[in-house]
């Protein structure tokens, strides 16, 4: 398989270091696959995956790993590859401290527009998963245009962000999401760590 490993950082802070060693070791231990890597830096998360979308169609690629800066997942992600799914996206903690009430660690898999607190088993489709890190086959990219542009209302706010916004196309599309318990990522945040007392 052909394979564009993307990484979005418009971040002051950069490539986290634990990002970079980890696409080191899938770089080196990759025996079967063609790799290309394309590293984007800019403004605007929905925009950012957006350019990276349209690098990805330029190519023969067959799959788009998608990598945030601060994301970095298991050594083995490319075991992913041979699961022929249309869009991984692997779990992820994140702290929801920006919705009332929610001053916790959950993951990046939603229910009901909420995420779970309680981690799955194996392979799970799933209704709506972060983009942290994730796996989209071709065929998925060529149906969705500008798959991770947000949903605005009347007003012109965001109503729906960038992961929530790709999921449901996704579903307009009939396209499954899945995420696999077992590669888990690490997340590295800074907070205050008054939210979570």
């Amino acid at each position: 398989m052909k394979i564009l490993i993307a990484l979005p950082t418009g971040h002051e802070e950069g490539i986290h270091h634990q990002v970079v060693g980890t696409l080191c070791q899938i770089l080196l231990r990759n025996k079967e696959h063609e790799i290309n890597t394309y590293v984007s830096a800019m403004r605007g998360i929905g925009e950012h995956r957006n350019v990276i979308v349209k690098e990805f169609l330029k190519g023969d690629y067959d799959f788009l790993l998608m990598i945030d800066n601060d994301n970095p997942p298991p050594a083995n992600v490319l075991d992913l590859v041979a699961l022929d799914k249309e869009v991984i996206g692997l779990p992820t903690p994140i702290n929801m401290n920006y919705i009332k009430g929610l001053n916790d660690i959950y993951w990046n898999v939603f229910k009901n527009d909420y995420p779970i607190k309680e981690a799955g088993q194996g392979l799970q489709e799933v209704e709506m998963v972060g983009s942290g890190v994730m796996l989209i086959r071709r065929d998925v990219l060529e149906k969705i245009k500008h798959p991770f542009t947000t949903i605005r209302n009347s007003e012109d706010l965001r109503i729906v962000g960038t992961d929530a916004a790709f999921c449901q196309r996704c579903k307009e599309h009939d396209v499954k999401i899945w995420t696999h318990w077992d590669f888990k990522c690490r997340h590295f945040k800074t907070i205050d760590l008054l939210t979570l007392t």
